[in-house]
């Protein structure tokens, strides 16, 4: 981050450029994305809900950890879930609703960071 907006918000007029940014990762190897969500208000996350979920779109079966600050599409949670090696995994939006037979079973999961949009009242 630029030192002039370090303590403030993200202007909103560079967001494009940090969607961008984000979207050329590549990601046919990528074994992890991690998300510094410690000021998340100086970060206008739901700006990214698209670019996040394309990016675990495109994620392999190397990916071992992901930690996106935003809700991601029904489809990518459903590709993240699909993943052999995920061992770290955040979830900040309500899941996709699944049957409970067969159960979900995650057998390499070791890690869930429930953030506060995921429990629904």
């Amino acid at each position: 981050m630029s030192q002039g907006w370090r303590f403030t918000e993200v202007p909103r007029d560079l967001l494009p450029a940090i969607a961008s940014t984000i979207s050329t990762i590549p990601t046919s190897t990528l074994k992890l994305l991690l998300v510094d969500t410690t000021h998340p208000r100086r970060v206008s996350w739901a700006y990214f809900k698209d670019t996040f979920s394309s990016v675990a779109l495109r994620c392999g079966p190397s990916l071992t950890e992901f930690t996106p600050p935003v809700p991601l599409s029904d489809a990518a949670v459903d590709h993240l879930l699909r993943l052999p090696h995920l061992r770290t995994w955040r979830i900040e939006g309500p899941p996709p609703t699944y049957s409970t037979s067969p159960p979900l079973i995650l057998p390499s999961l070791t890690k869930l960071i429930l953030g506060e949009g995921a429990v629904s009242g």
